[in-house]
């Protein structure tokens, strides 16, 4: 069955998605961007948030728009666009704020079995192992200019 989730707008490459968050009260542009790591061209970082009107994506903004669900399936559905484009490639994300890290961590276990049948997910251990994703291991936080971040990485199956 699938889940609800947001219509797409997505870029040719698939490096970019945008959607439309919508409750009563209003609507959020929100963005999806896998950006290049600056020194392995291997490896992609998923960054997500809300777009602002100068193309600037603000990844601390708390909508409050009772959706939280439907946005994140939607954002999880913008990895089968980027790994049909790019299936030789390695995807990244950190939570930008330590209740974020939680809350992806919490959507990754709820849904492993799933997931795993799509992608390899792997995170850093406080040691810098790479290993592969179990709710029970604790992965590599830290703080960096107050941004919490967990290093989980996805790879397609081929």
């Amino acid at each position: 069955m699938e889940k609800p989730h947001y219509e797409l707008k997505s870029t040719p490459n698939a490096l970019q998605h945008v959607f439309e968050s919508i409750s009563k009260d209003k609507v959020i542009q929100k963005v999806v961007a896998y950006i290049p790591a600056e020194d392995d061209e291997k490896y992609y970082q998923l960054v997500f948030g809300d777009l602002l009107p100068n193309g600037k994506i603000d990844t601390l903004s708390v909508s409050n728009n009772n959706d939280m669900r439907i946005v994140l399936t939607t954002v999880a559905n913008t990895l089968f666009s980027f790994f049909e484009q790019n299936s030789d490639k390695i995807v990244f994300f950190t939570g930008s704020t330590l209740s974020r890290t939680r809350l992806y961590r919490a959507v990754i276990s709820k849904f492993i079995h799933e997931t795993e049948l799509f992608y390899d997910i792997k995170g850093i251990t406080e040691s810098e192992s790479i290993e592969n994703f179990d709710n029970k291991l604790i992965f590599r936080s830290k703080c960096t200019n107050l941004s919490y971040q967990m290093y989980t990485f996805l790879t397609i199956h081929l």
